[in-house]
């Protein structure tokens, strides 16, 4: 029996992200670079958090949980008015025991040393957003297929009804 194979899905660890992918050859919509670009550019400067802030909503925009969790440490320490830079940053995430699950210091060296301004934060992004909600539909869709197939009691209409509030309630 393939060990991928659990019921009719099939399921798989890809590492740090967040959400495994449908099917062992397809992952869901992501951009690993952009996120590295805007992580980069928020340890650069302060403007670019507070652009970056305006376009990305939750740390679940970000498809990498160990972007994810370096979103929230900043957003943390930006909401303590606290420097976000190579020394303050990984102080923190290894106060919290979080340094190595996010790669470590030369993960973090790394997105620093990738970007050389922070000019290009908004663009990032708008890339890291619209990934989002292409996850985002693909959940809400996947969730509906097994409603349609869990639910034979539910009429055609409800089910129609229901994936249009699923959908609509994708926040941009």
């Amino acid at each position: 029996m393939d060990p991928l194979l659990v019921g009719p899905q099939r399921c798989h660890a890809f590492g740090p992200y967040a959400q495994p992918a449908m099917s062992i050859d397809r992952l869901p919509p992501h951009n690993q670079e952009a996120e590295q670009g805007v992580l980069g550019c928020c340890m650069l400067a302060r403007e670019a958090l507070e652009m970056a802030q305006d376009i990305i909503k939750g740390e679940e925009a970000f498809y990498d949980l160990r972007h994810r969790t370096l979103w929230s440490c900043m957003q943390e320490m930006a909401a303590e008015n606290l420097p976000i830079d190579m020394i303050s940053l990984p102080a923190r995430l290894k106060d919290r025991g979080q340094l190595e699950g996010c790669g470590g210091l030369v993960y973090l060296s790394a997105i620093w040393d990738s970007v050389p301004t922070s000019a290009n934060v908004t663009w990032w992004a708008e890339i890291i957003r619209q990934q989002w909600i292409k996850r985002s539909v693909i959940q809400r869709a996947t969730e509906l297929v097994g409603d349609a197939y869990d639910s034979p009691e539910m009429s055609a209409e409800d089910l129609v009804e229901r994936f249009t509030g699923k959908i609509l309630g994708i926040s941009d």
